[in-house]
């Protein structure tokens, strides 16, 4: 873990070199109000997807709750988990917890915490496929490499899309039926919808890109599954690094403010907005427990 902060910290501080405050200050202020509406609006649509692919993983299990329901608590596990990081252990720990009304054994609670988290990198994966296929020439120009390979990496890549609809069957007597292709669709779809809008996000805050969106969503999702393959919090640094090393050949300003902005719309201000509504509920539930000890006319 160390090690990998360490790499981290070294890339960036590599990529950041030749960055002046004040001018990344000024970058920050020049960020127009749209950009900042677009990005907001985008973190939401991310964090929606997510909770469509949580919803389908409790589909998986036959466990029927509305999906406003785990929308709620879903923001709740995904915003406190992306600030803190390592989301498989943080947001297991969160969910055990917000839960836990639904007295689940530990092998089904198990079974849709792995099945959620599958579904994310499966989807990560598809997502840098997808982005690679649809910028063959762009990212074959910047890397040096002949366009049948990255085409081919791209390919190879999208083929583990079919095992997401050939595995999860029936074992044994008194399991659950395995999940129909409807419910496999719509949650590869919600994991693309949620990597496409969160790089969207950024996307929008950094004025858009020469090379256009397909090349830096595959930049995006490269940098974010190796920084949390790497065990490194919500992929700082990593991320940070991937996407300065591709655009700032010019802007290396400009896509600074643009990645700090982005921490605070996308990691900071959701985990804010989950930790005011836990203590409003909490504060709620205690007002409630006060007033029922309390006698009458008192």
């Amino acid at each position: 873990m160390s090690c990998a902060l360490g790499l981290a910290a070294w890339l960036l501080r590599v990529e950041l070199r030749d960055v002046e405050p004040d001018k990344v200050l000024r970058a920050m202020r020049a960020v127009r109000p749209q950009a900042l509406t677009a990005s907001a609006v985008f973190t939401a649509l991310s964090f929606g997807c997510l909770a469509a692919e949580e919803w389908c993983a409790f589909r998986f299990r036959r466990v029927e709750r509305p999906l406003g329901w785990i929308a709620r608590r879903s923001f709740v596990a995904n915003a406190v988990s992306g600030l803190v990081g390592f989301g498989l252990a943080s947001g297991t720990a969160i969910r055990i917890r917000i839960y836990a009304s639904l007295r689940l054994s530990a092998r089904e609670f198990a079974a849709i915490v792995l099945l959620y988290s599958a579904s994310t990198w499966l989807s990560g994966v598809v997502t840098f496929a997808l982005g690679l296929l649809a910028s063959i020439p762009a990212v074959a120009a910047a890397t040096g490499w002949p366009a049948i390979a990255v085409a081919g990496m791209g390919a190879v890549l999208l083929s583990p899309a079919a095992l997401w609809f050939t595995t999860f069957r029936r074992r044994g007597r008194g399991a659950p039926p395995p999940p129909d292709a409807r419910t496999r669709a719509a949650g590869l779809m919600s994991g693309i919808g949620d990597w496409a809008c969160s790089a969207g996000a950024l996307y929008v805050l950094s004025g858009g890109d020469v090379a256009g969106f397909a090349p830096f969503l595959a930049i995006f999702t490269a940098g974010s599954l190796i920084g949390a393959l790497a065990g490194v919090p919500a992929s700082v640094g990593v991320l940070e690094a991937a996407v300065l090393g591709w655009r700032a050949h010019s802007l290396v300003h400009e896509t600074t403010a643009a990645l700090i902005l982005y921490r605070a719309i996308y990691v900071v201000a959701p985990a804010v907005l989950a930790a005011a509504g836990l203590a409003a509920q909490q504060a709620f539930r205690l007002g409630s427990k006060t007033a029922a000890r309390t006698p009458a006319g008192r």
